[in-house]
């Protein structure tokens, strides 16, 4: 397979359509870009992610462009799949997890210039988009909403065998396609969103990846300051997860 020059492509292939997200989904990519080129997409779609997340508006016209396709889906993560990532993988019929992945669902995000009543009507519009966000992996996972929403609200990171054992994916692959595992380094070179619990044990991983030097000591309060900073303020008054 040749190396992936975009952070949206699409192959067909003898059958089947692959389909790779590896980007900020709505920055990156949006869903019209996806939609153009899902265009005289074959039977069989092998969606390949390894995103931070992104536009929970463009997340949500993606899943309908590929629903409208009628294909038999198999989403693969093959770095990461957080925040509206994951949320997309849940469109697939079936979801195999790279053995060194990461899966996260959260609350909706979002920020707001304005007065009391502009925020409060912010909150509010959070708060449906969670709702909508909690039926989703209820249907992907088959738990309760009630778990469903303890997960979403703790901000909750999950291993590849963790996410397997909650419904999430069906089947762990030992050895993930090493062009796409670019997720876990986005968190530090690219990921502009403030996530609060990565998991410690993923940082060397990350480092790692991305052959960040041994002198350069990385620790999660240091790569949430690095995430902060990399925070634009074209972000305010859209609302992300």
């Amino acid at each position: 397979m040749g190396k992936i020059k975009s952070k949206l492509e699409i192959k067909n292939k003898s059958g089947v359509t692959e389909v790779y997200i590896m980007g900020v989904i709505g920055w990156d990519f949006t869903e019209a870009d996806l939609i153009e080129q899902l265009k005289g997409c074959e039977d069989k779609i092998d969606l390949y992610i390894s995103s931070g997340g992104g536009s929970v508006f463009s997340g949500w016209a993606m899943m309908s462009a590929l629903k409208r396709t009628g294909s038999d889906i198999t989403a693969y993560i093959d770095g990461i799949a957080a925040s509206m990532a994951s949320g997309i993988a849940m469109v697939a019929k079936k979801v195999v997890m790279s053995e060194t992945g990461l899966f996260m669902l959260h609350n909706a995000s979002g920020g707001v210039y304005g007065n009391k009543e502009d925020i409060l009507k912010t909150a509010q519009v959070l708060e449906k988009i969670d709702n909508i966000l909690i039926k989703t992996y209820v249907k992907g996972s088959g738990k309760t909403e009630k778990e469903i929403t303890d997960m979403m609200a703790a901000e909750t990171w999950l291993t590849s065998q963790e996410a397997l054992e909650h419904g999430f994916v069906d089947e762990i692959q030992d050895e993930p396609n090493a062009e796409n595992c670019v997720g876990n380094c986005q968190l530090i070179a690219e990921n502009k969103f403030n996530y609060k619990n990565i998991p410690d044990d993923k940082i060397s991983e990350m480092k790692e990846t991305m052959k960040v030097s041994d002198k350069n000591t990385m620790t999660k309060e240091s790569l949430s300051e690095m995430i902060n900073s990399l925070k634009c303020k074209d972000y305010y008054n859209e609302e992300l997860i």
